[in-house]
Order: structure tokens, then C-alpha cells, then sequence
């Protein structure tokens, strides 16, 4: 995805024709977001967990824990019997984030447009975040199934389930740099779309929050306000939109949003009312007669 010819005209011709591909990858991005945190919500709860009080005897217990059975094979057998839908998981993480990249690649480029203060760089900021993004979700998966299957066919012991896998160890790695490609594309491509006139300030807070949300420990809040911008955006991008569509979208222009005027203060005096030029003296009327 490239930024086209700097004329307005020529931009909205391109815009146009990429306009549905971006709304319905928000469409997708916004189904598959809320496919794949429903079943991860149903995995989690179905799947067993260590008792804590256990785990406590046995590190209070003396001599080497390495060779005792794993009190996460529950766990590990309940994720291999469920492999093949997790990988379905896997795979719908991957379009998701494929689909939400790709919905907010078009927003940078129809900014970086109007606004030329855009670094170029940051217009493939919101594709390389949601690869990433998608790939550490499949990626990570998938080294998951592979180390339970290798626990489970070895001793299953305490030392079994606590070595390394080299893909679990890539998928973090890539996580890493996925998180902050996606939180710096969606602050800044919302902050400057806002400024450009293409949001509204409303959602251009919205895909700010979703940026900061990615960082901050708060896990839920991030992939509700992406699905709720993403939503937003889609909406958007299909003219949709409650209260008509910001003009720059029409222009190919930046339309910066008016600053707020502030409310005047209590007690300060008002403000006189100009005074309106003076026009023609209206004719007298006629006295009339009286009659005697």
C-alpha cells in the first residue's frame, strides 16, 4: 500500500476504488476479533487448571521436584483433545490481524495525503503490526500444541514440561515487536487522521485509547476499543456513519476541526453588540386631516 499522486482529484479517484476493500477488511477484522476472543474465553474456561494448594506441598516438600509428575498434564491433555480447534483460533488471530491492518493502512495513506506532516514510514506501520500481531498469534499456538505433545509423549515430569521450545520462545520474541507496532500505528495514525479532518474527535480518541491500551497491563480494554474503533471505522468507510461524514473525505483536503470557543466566565462583563450601520430615515407619514 503507497501513497498516490499528491492531486486531490487523482487521490479520490484511488480512494474510491480501495474505499469498500478497506470497509470490508474492517468488517472482517471486526468478526474475527470477537470470534477468537469468545473461543479463547471458552478454551480457558473449559481447561483445567493446577490447584495452587499442591503446588505449595510440593515446594515446601524436601528433595528435587524435577522428577514428579507435571501438575500441568490436565492442562496439556485437555490442549492436545482441543488441538484442531485451537488451531482454528490460531488461524482466525491471523486474519484478524491481517484484516485490522489493513483497514487502518488505507486511514494512513488517506491522511498522510491531506497531511504531509506524516512521516512515510508510519503509512506501513499499521500492516507490519498486524502481521505481526496475527503471526504471534498463530505462531504461538502452535509451538503450544507442539510442546504439550512432546510432554505428553516423554515422561511427562515437572523437568519435561518446564523445557524450552524454541517456537514458543520466537512467537514471544515476535509479540514484542507486534505490540509495539500496532500501538504506535494506531495512536498515530488516529491522532493525525484526526488533525487531517478524516475522524472525528470522538473515534480519533478512540483509536488513540486502543494504541494506549496495548501497553498499559489492562488486557481487556485493548481489544475492546480496537473492535469498537475498527467497528467505527468500517462504518465509516461505508458512508454509514451517524451525523454524516467528515468533508475531508470529499475535499481530499485537510478540514481541521474548529477549536472550541471557551465559556465566558461568571461576573465578566458582556460583550456589546456591535453597532448595525444606520439606513435610510423612513419617510414620515402624512398627518391626516381630522374631520370637523
Amino acid at each position: 500500500m503507497a501513497v498516490v499522486s499528491e492531486d486531490p482529484q487523482k487521490q479520490l479517484d484511488w480512494e474510491a476504488r480501495q474505499r469498500p476493500r478497506a470497509g470490508i477488511a474492517a468488517i472482517v477484522a471486526v468478526l474475527t476479533l470477537i470470534g477468537g476472543f469468545w473461543g479463547n474465553v471458552q478454551v480457558g474456561n473449559d481447561a483445567p487448571t493446577p490447584s495452587g494448594l499442591e503446588a505449595l506441598q510440593r515446594g515446601v516438600r524436601p528433595g528435587p521436584v524435577n522428577d514428579l509428575p507435571s501438575l500441568q498434564i490436565p492442562r496439556m491433555q485437555y490442549i492436545v483433545d482441543h488441538q484442531a480447534l485451537l488451531l482454528v483460533l490460531g488461524v482466525v488471530g491471523l486474519i484478524a490481524g491481517i484484516a485490522a491492518g489493513w483497514a487502518l493502512g488505507f486511514l494512513a495513506v488517506a491522511t498522510r495525503a491531506r497531511r504531509p506532516e506524516l512521516k512515510r514510514w508510519v503509512i506501513y506501520l499499521p500492516i507490519v503490526g498486524g502481521v505481526l500481531s496475527g503471526l504471534y498469534t498463530l505462531l504461538g499456538i502452535v509451538g503450544e500444541v507442539v510442546h504439550d505433545n512432546q510432554v505428553l509423549d516423554s515422561g511427562r515430569t515437572v523437568a519435561d514440561a518446564a523445557k524450552g521450545n524454541g517456537l514458543l520462545v520466537f512467537a514471544n520474541a515476535l509479540g514484542f515487536f507486534a505490540l509495539i507496532a500496532s500501538a504506535g500505528a494506531y495512536v498515530l495514525v488516529s491522532l493525525n487522521a484526526m488533525r487531517a479532518g478524516l475522524l472525528t474527535r470522538l473515534l480519533g480518541v478512540v483509536g488513540i485509547g486502543t494504541g494506549v491500551f496495548f501497553i498499559l497491563p489492562l488486557p481487556l480494554f485493548g481489544p475492546l476499543l480496537q473492535v469498537l474503533f475498527q467497528a467505527a471505522l468500517a462504518l465509516l468507510l461505508f458512508r454509514a456513519w451517524m451525523g454524516g461524514i467528515p468533508p475531508a473525505w470529499d475535499t481530499g483536503r485537510a478540514e481541521p476541526w474548529p477549536a472550541r470557543q471557551p465559556a465566558p466566565r461568571r461576573g465578566a462583563p458582556k460583550p456589546e453588540p456591535t453597532p448595525q450601520p444606520a439606513g435610510p430615515a423612513a419617510p414620515e407619514r402624512r398627518k391626516r386631516k381630522k374631520r370637523h
